[in-house]
């Protein structure tokens, strides 16, 4: 009995879970997320996205920026055209008559098709060709979303960016034209002004030099009329002088 008594006497008391509100315990997690900043998660870039940024902007700078090669004015005339193309597409999503363009235009001839690299960036932005009843036109079907879209409005981006320096650039060199174009006028009015000096000239002396003969013409004519009377004269004393010593022989 002793015994017994000095085991009930020394064991421990069992240890007692108190009821959890579960309630009570989503709210403590809750809050204890919600006083932690989340991290700000930055997606890397897509692969294929900036693939195709890096291409357009190597053939912009390669081939259509290439100076040695295309006139600064056809340049800034290609920027232009191209940018348009790209815009209508973006800002017209829904309207498929934008998303075709005429490659035989007279106007996208001029600007893109004959400038190096034009149709090249259309190609790296997503543009297909296609043939209808021999006629070439340049296609897209990139859909908003889409890797295609992406890649649009990225190169549009592109051109955009370049724009300012080309259109500097392009204003230098139609001043420089300008510039150019009125030295040629002036050389061309100033060389017109000394033929017509010339002619003048060659005309006075033409005209002295007639006058000249025509005066020593009638000098020669007078000189010789002159001498006809003399001679005319004198032939009629020799005849008189022959008449009377005739007479005084009788």
């Amino acid at each position: 009995a002793s015994q017994c008594m000095y085991k009930l006497h020394n064991m421990q008391p069992s240890t007692v879970v108190p009821a959890v509100n579960p309630d009570a315990a989503l709210q403590a997690v809750e809050a204890r997320l919600n006083s932690v900043a989340a991290p700000s998660i930055v997606l890397p870039p897509d692969a294929v996205v900036l693939e195709a940024k890096r291409k357009f902007n190597g053939a912009l700078e390669d081939e259509l920026l290439d100076y040695k090669h295309n006139h600064a004015v056809k340049i800034e005339s290609c920027t232009s055209t191209l940018i348009k193309i790209f815009g209508n597409v973006l800002e017209h999503p829904t309207e498929d008559k934008y998303k075709t363009v005429k490659g035989t235009g007279n106007t996208f001839k001029a600007n893109v098709t004959g400038v190096k690299g034009g149709e090249h960036l259309m190609t790296l932005a997503g543009w297909r060709v296609l043939v209808v009843s021999m006629e070439k036109f340049w296609t897209f079907d990139g859909v908003p979303g889409s890797h295609k879209w992406t890649i649009l409005e990225e190169c549009l981006g592109l051109l955009q960016k370049a724009v300012a320096t080309i259109h500097e650039k392009a204003e230098r060199k139609r001043h420089e034209g300008d510039l150019k174009a009125n030295a040629e006028k002036i050389r061309l009015a100033a060389v017109q002004a000394a033929l017509e000096e010339d002619r003048l000239q060659r005309k006075d002396r033409a005209e002295t030099q007639a006058a000249a003969r025509m005066a020593a013409t009638a000098s020669a004519a007078a000189a010789a009329a002159v001498a006809a009377q003399a001679y005319a004269a004198g032939s009629a004393g020799a005849a008189a002088d022959t008449v009377m010593a005739s007479s005084d022989a009788k």
